[in-house]
């Protein structure tokens, strides 16, 4: 009887130890897992967003959907255009000997029309930044089929709105540098005529180098800001928060993609501001026409053409970041070995 017990108790000893060993490996191999989980989570994270995959699926989506994209986008070019033609007829009143004649840089006359030029037609992207809200808000919900959430009711003119925080937010010190430049500027040019050119240049220095590259940076950083608040529904301050996460480590790649697409742009613009000015000398008596309708005609063209790849490059980053995101708190279990 007690040889018997011994037996068992033995057995239940090697049991235990066997459980033992097998729990010690089983928890090895969970850490093995766990461990090749994050490094490929890493890894994707890391690959998700590169120059070249952002611009292949944006003419990727931009050629799957042009008609739609088009459709859209017609809203902020009609904006744009009805301001540029609005903008020309002003400058040709305030100063009837342009553009027949060319312009000549003094201080009274030289400066005053490109103070009206550069101030107006600033105004004038800025119109069709703001009224572009809500084309970028539908072209997301056009590429994806809805799968990242549908539109609610009050959505667009909302994104028009966050379209314009985004835009003050981002550029408000490169305006007011800019409006000192030519005020400030312009008033020294007639009341002191051998300091203006100092402080002329002192104030385009800021407002060039340090406005503009400001102005970029915070514009990088709201890049996601209407996808986020088409899909989460945050309230603008947490937008920007958000816009600022999802696009951080890739603003670079962000910043160079879009150059790439801007200097797409402006290639097509010099080149239809070379056909349009030899078509102007041709035809003298038609260079009314082409100042005041074909050339916004022709800049609208491209904003339309160009612009719904300003929002499939919004949607795609946006859902490649979603995807990272959802792989990186991805529980390690449910991966399949």
């Amino acid at each position: 009887m007690k040889s018997s017990d011994q037996r068992f108790s033995l057995a239940c000893h090697c049991q235990i130890s066997a459980s033992a060993i097998q729990s010690a490996q089983l928890k090895h191999w969970e850490n093995l897992q766990m461990a090749a989980f994050y490094m490929r989570v890493t890894q994707a994270k890391t690959r998700a967003v590169t120059i070249r995959k952002i611009l292949a699926q944006s003419f990727g989506l931009y050629r799957a959907h042009f008609g739609s994209l088009f459709a859209v986008f017609l809203l902020p070019v009609l904006g744009r255009f009805v301001w540029m033609v609005a903008q020309r007829g002003l400058v040709h009143r305030l100063h009837p000997d342009w553009p027949q004649t060319g312009i000549t840089v003094n201080a009274d006359w030289g400066l005053s029309i490109y103070w009206s030029t550069l101030v107006l037609t600033s105004a004038g992207l800025a119109v069709y930044f703001i009224l572009a809200g809500p084309a970028l808000a539908l072209s997301g919900q056009i590429v994806s089929h809805s799968r990242l959430g549908a539109v609610v009711a009050g959505l667009l003119p909302r994104s028009a709105w966050i379209q314009f925080l985004s835009l003050v937010r981002a550029w408000w010190i490169f305006a007011c540098c800019l409006l000192g430049t030519f005020l400030i500027g312009g008033t020294f040019l007639v009341t002191n005529p051998d300091r203006a050119f100092s402080v002329w240049y002192v104030l385009a220095a800021l407002t060039f180098l340090v406005g503009i590259p400001l102005g970029i940076w915070l514009s990088l950083r709201s890049f996601l800001m209407i996808p986020a608040a088409s899909n989460e529904g945050l309230k603008p301050g947490a937008l920007i928060a958000r816009s600022a996460a999802l696009t951080s480590g890739i603003r670079f790649k962000l910043f160079a993609a879009i150059l790439v697409i801007l200097g797409l742009r402006r290639a097509l613009a010099l080149l239809a501001q070379w056909s349009l000015s030899h078509f102007a000398v041709a035809y003298p008596d038609a260079s009314s026409l082409v100042t005041f309708v074909l050339f916004p005609l022709a800049i609208c063209a491209l904003d339309a053409l160009c612009g719904p790849l300003w929002g499939t490059a919004t949607a795609c980053v946006y859902e490649d970041r979603i995807k990272a995101e959802q792989l990186h708190h991805a529980p390690a279990g449910s991966l399949s070995v």
